[in-house]
């Protein structure tokens, strides 16, 4: 189990202030549709140590989850994770594609050292991890909680060469991040369109 201290950075989204703290994925920690990916995964690995990438489908992967997923090569010599997908979502949400660029490219960049600390993470322990980040916040927006996953795949069946992960947003935290990351919507029609193709269950719940 890693433990993050409290971080603070200074870079172009002012000061990013976050708790978080990393662990071995289980099924009893992880919320929502987190458990059902993560089912799916284990169920690809079987006695292997990591599943292979070759075997993965997206159709087996929660609808609510696929447009907030993102899968990074891991590369080596020196080490790099670079993004091969990158979910609408993540677009929408994050206010940039960053398929087949460096996660070193990502801003704000303590998000990015943030991110290859835990990529790192899960490539070295070999197994799923879970992120909880806690009271995630800048000097423009106002703090949020979040749980991520991120899931380690391979080529080989015993070096890590691709990790996938996704973070669970309900409505109320989907607003929050988009103030983070600077990329609200301009009208409330507008983040209301968009809080429903990133989050079907809304839409489902704004039904009589």
């Amino acid at each position: 189990m890693v433990k993050r201290k409290p971080a603070v950075s200074t870079d172009v989204f002012d000061t990013i202030r976050y708790q978080s703290l990393t662990v071995p994925a289980t099924r009893e920690i992880l919320q929502g549709e987190l458990k059902d990916l993560f089912d799916y995964w284990t169920t690809l690995r079987g006695i292997r140590g990591i599943p292979p990438w070759s075997a993965f489908e997206w159709a087996r992967v929660p609808a609510r989850l696929v447009q907030q997923c993102a899968v990074v090569e891991v590369r080596r010599h020196p080490l790099d994770f670079v993004y091969i997908h990158w979910g609408v979502g993540r677009t929408i949400m994050q206010g940039a594609n960053y398929t087949g660029k460096s996660v070193r490219e990502f801003r704000p960049k303590r998000i990015a050292e943030k991110a290859i600390h835990e990529y790192a993470e899960a490539m070295t322990q070999r197994t799923a991890i879970c992120v909880r980040t806690e009271r995630l916040e800048s000097d423009q927006s106002p703090a949020f909680d979040y749980q991520f996953l991120r899931l380690p795949f391979s080529d080989d069946g015993s070096d890590v060469h691709q990790i996938l992960g996704v973070g669970l947003y309900d409505e109320s935290v989907m607003k929050k991040a988009f103030a983070f990351y600077g990329t609200s919507p301009r009208t409330a029609i507008d983040l209301d369109a968009v809080i429903r193709l990133l989050d079907p269950d809304t839409c489902r719940k704004s039904r009589p």
